[in-house]
């Protein structure tokens, strides 16, 4: 059978069982990004992340904004590991535009660390402030050298 034989392409599913069916891929692909090591240190930060949220005192929107933040790393680490697989797929051989496009998925995983560490910067910062996320007021500053 070749690739564009007709029976080698699933029906088009409808309503739930399509749902279904798309979760089994991403569920397939979660599988696979565990084999990998970054996604697997970046899952960790995410789990390790959102127990230290449940104790942190900063508002809901900012803990999901922390929160998403962390699943954004492991999005960017997915679609970078999906292009390094497609460049390797196309070529074994050394080209410029393949280490390029595997160079930008590199750089886009860590533009999203450095957003997730700023916006977690921003967290903590809050959280140290209690919650309030401005800088201490004259008149506050006054009140705690009095105490």
């Amino acid at each position: 059978m070749s690739a564009t034989d007709k029976n080698d392409i699933p029906p088009e599913l409808k309503g739930i069982k399509r749902i279904l069916r798309a979760f089994t891929f991403s569920w397939a692909g979660f599988k696979y990004m565990m084999a990998e090591e970054a996604f697997r240190q970046e899952a960790l930060l995410t789990l390790g992340g959102g127990v230290a949220l449940l104790f942190m005192d900063v508002a809901v929107p900012m803990k999901l904004a922390m929160l998403a933040s962390l699943f954004m790393v492991m999005m960017v680490e997915a679609l970078n590991t999906g292009t390094e697989k497609l460049v390797d797929l196309v070529t074994s051989e050394y080209h410029e535009n393949a280490k390029m496009a595997k160079d930008m998925g590199s750089l886009s995983v860590l533009f999203s660390l450095i957003v997730a560490g700023l916006i977690w910067a921003a967290g903590i910062y809050m959280a140290i402030d209690n919650g309030s996320g401005a800088p201490p007021s004259k008149e506050r500053l006054t009140m705690e050298k009095a105490k």
